[in-house]
């Protein structure tokens, strides 16, 4: 049974800079070029045994990282989000530039500003709260990758249990998320290092968020141009739009749950789509 479509409104969201844009159009406006580059580049099917989630985060604050053209979040746009695992919902600034797509910031130093930021965020948090959830879509989970990586390397990180991390059409997704695909010529052009596609090993219990279709998070397994053509719809269809899912709907067939090293959870939620985003054009018509 496929998942219900969002019921959320994107055209009645108050959004940040005084853009009328829906949140999911401009997550993904500035950044579809980079998904050509991975055009025809093959990748490796996902294989994972279908498991029982563990119980959602109870948390007294989370942190809200946005996406590529948001350095800051509105509150009601954050509101707007599902799987936060908290009411109280706080911001965290930082350049979310693309350049040369998008601003004149690289990838690599935007996300480096960010994971800054984020670590003194988390470390006053914890002390403040004592559990926190740290949420982030698109380039903000890649700032909660860069983030969790310095923490492991920190002697003040926080305690496990404190710390959740919730990573939303993640491109550093394993296996499946473009930064995989993408060559080494690509991320030196976003002045970014080679291990920015795949996370680290962390203490934190972890949650990923991945909408099927979406090409930075989801790319084709057999990618022939109708597949590749249907991911880059999907950018604009499937993308931002993870941040409104309702993991309730997610088949348990689509729930996988792994253990790490370190005994933390990493629980991956592939959400299904009902149609291809690349016919969503005929049936709007």
């Amino acid at each position: 049974r496929p998942p219900p479509r969002s019921t959320t409104d994107f055209s009645t969201i108050n959004f940040d800079r005084g853009s009328s844009m829906p949140f999911s159009a401009r997550l993904t406006r500035t950044s579809a070029v980079c998904a050509l580059t991975a055009g025809l580049l093959a990748t490796t099917a996902v294989g994972a045994t279908a498991q029982v989630a563990p119980a959602a985060p109870r948390a007294a604050e989370t942190l809200i990282i946005g996406g590529t053209t948001f350095p800051s979040v509105s509150a009601a746009t954050m509101a707007s989000f599902t799987n936060t695992f908290s009411p109280n919902l706080v911001n965290v600034p930082y350049p979310a530039q693309l350049a040369p797509f998008s601003g004149d910031i690289s990838l690599g130093t935007s996300v480096a500003a960010g994971a800054a930021t984020l670590v003194q965020m988390i470390q006053a948090s914890v002390a403040a709260t004592g559990s926190i959830v740290v949420w982030g879509i698109s380039q903000g989970a890649l700032v909660i990758n860069a983030a969790a990586k310095a923490l492991i390397e920190s002697p003040d990180r926080p305690d496990p249990g404190a710390l959740t991390l919730v990573r939303v059409a993640d491109p550093a997704t394993p296996v499946t998320g473009m930064l995989n695909f993408l060559p080494d010529a690509v991320l030196s052009l976003l002045q970014s290092e080679s291990e920015m596609r795949t996370a680290v090993e962390t203490p934190f219990n972890t949650v990923i968020i991945v909408n099927s279709y979406d090409a930075f998070s989801d790319w084709p397994v057999n990618p022939n141009p109708v597949a590749v053509l249907n991911a880059l719809a999907g950018l604009f269809y499937r993308h931002g739009q993870t941040a409104f899912v309702d993991l309730q709907s997610v088949p348990a067939e689509n729930i996988s749950v792994s253990v790490n090293s370190y005994g933390a959870t990493t629980t991956t939620y592939r959400v299904p789509s009902p149609d291809l985003p690349l016919t969503r054009p005929l049936r709007d018509a």
